[in-house]
């Protein structure tokens, strides 16, 4: 292990405390935070806790608006508009037909925890659910809509209140409650930029040079002393080239070959199997090899092997590390190699559910299920489901699903049948983030069946 920071190494979980009781012992301060899902309320001055803050933040806010989900109340948002159709047939190439008009063909998605982005085809990005996550304000929930001036995107990546995208020069553009170009600690535009993770409450990305990080530092989110509250601009990480990463109440990055850095929150042992040691603010390196994807969900995370199998390793209270039976203590790093009887070739980890998509176009999911995320099946109606499920009620085989460090819910792109390019989600549905045209915020809604996103 290289580069822990001793004076920060000294937090310890408080005997008898929950996940959102914490005390850190650090530098000689006490310190305490919560970590639940009570972290998306509205904090003083206007902006959700948890916001990713990029160096012009608050440059060009939405203005705030009364009423449902019309993006046209919304500056810069709009609804989808173009060739009207009534079957793939009509839209050409690298298009599809959804909801009557022909729209760029998805090429990735991103979940945060009330709202979802698609980046299309043609360079534009679409988002639908809370408006405060999406514009910074606004009416309650916001049908699939985009902006003119987000275009020309390689990756995006959602977190809790945030999306972030790689754009030209490899330059990193936030937009949600905060939004603007993502500059260095020497005030220059992170540049150069080829990964990008959002997570619960900061966002990095990674270029030639290593790891940047920026946003909320509250749990060592940006390997910096815990003393660095918050960053707007993005320092240092971790050197070195990156090839994968991910982040939730943690980082990991993986150079593609065979070293894993992490820092961070380490309560569920997802960076080092310690188990006193809480939170690391400089990286913690060491060997993983034969890694082909990697999917971190808040407090879990598992590498996807070139064979089809997987391991995943951190917290596995709810099961979503898809190794079964009743245990619900933690996996330490790197896991054991486990797999699904027909491979994998993608998997998405969302805040404590895990789904796999295998060679056939079927979804498998496992994990905490207690809004629907693992789908409609009957014998998997329990908030935990322990055993990989397939979901069903799939439209069609997947080409391509996503899920994110904080969502409670997953999208899929059908590939084929009569919803060939369409999107469909499944699970939380309070603000809209299914896309299936909900006017307004509901704490109680959602679907464990899948909804086609309504364009």
């Amino acid at each position: 292990m290289q580069g822990t920071d001793a004076g920060d190494r000294l937090i310890r979980r408080k005997p008898g405390g929950g996940e959102s009781s914490l005390v850190a012992l650090a530098a000689g301060l006490v310190l305490f935070w919560g970590c639940g899902d009570n972290a998306s309320t509205r904090a003083d001055g206007g902006r959700l806790e948890g916001d990713v803050l990029p160096a012009d933040a608050g440059a060009d806010r939405a203005a705030e608006a009364d009423g449902g989900g019309d993006a046209a109340t919304l500056p810069r948002w709009r609804r989808h508009s173009g060739v009207r159709c009534q079957r793939n047939g009509d839209c050409g190439e690298q298009r599809f037909c959804g909801g009557g008009i022909c729209v760029s063909a998805i090429v990735e998605l991103a979940l945060g925890r009330h709202h979802t982005c698609a980046r299309h085809q043609d360079g534009t990005v679409s988002c639908w659910g809370m408006a405060e996550s999406i514009a910074g304000g606004g009416p309650d929930v916001m049908t699939p809509s985009i902006r003119d001036d987000l275009r020309a995107f390689t990756n995006i990546a959602a977190g809790l209140h945030a999306t972030c995208g790689i754009a030209a020069a490899g330059r990193i553009t936030c937009w949600g409650p905060r939004e603007g170009v993502v500059a260095r600690d020497d005030g220059q535009p992170l540049e150069g930029a080829t990964a990008v993770a959002v997570g619960k409450g900061h966002a990095c990305a990674g270029n030639a040079t290593g790891v940047y990080c920026w946003g909320k530092n509250d749990q060592g989110q940006l390997a910096r002393p815990l003393a660095t509250g918050e960053s707007l601009t993005a320092g240092l990480a971790s050197p070195g080239g990156v090839r994968f990463l991910g982040a939730g109440v943690a980082t990991l990055a993986h150079d593609g070959a065979s070293r894993i850095c992490g820092w961070g929150w380490n309560g569920e042992q997802l960076i080092t199997a310690a188990n006193d040691v809480a939170v690391y603010t400089s990286p913690v390196c060491s060997n993983l090899g034969d890694v082909a994807a990697l999917a971190v969900g808040e407090s879990h995370a598992c590498a996807r092997h070139a064979d089809g199998r997987f391991s995943c390793w951190g917290e596995r209270y709810y099961g979503q590390l898809g190794l079964g039976g009743a245990d619900t203590s933690n996996i330490v790093p790197h896991g054991g190699a486990t797999g699904l009887p027909g491979g994998t070739v993608s998997l998405t980890a969302g805040t404590s559910h895990t789904c796999a998509l295998d060679p056939a176009g079927a979804v498998i999911c496992f994990g905490r299920n207690h809004l629907g995320q693992i789908g409609p099946e009957p014998g998997t109606l329990e908030e935990e489901v322990r055993q990989p499920a397939r979901v069903t009620g799939l439209p069609g085989r997947a080409s391509l699903l996503a899920s994110g460090s904080t969502a409670h819910h997953n999208c899929v792109v059908i590939a084929d049948g009569e919803s060939a390019g369409a999107v469909v989600c499944w699970g939380a549905n309070d603000a809209g983030q299914l896309g299936d045209g909900a006017p307004r915020y509901d704490p109680t809604r959602a679907s464990a069946r899948p909804l086609l996103v309504r364009w």
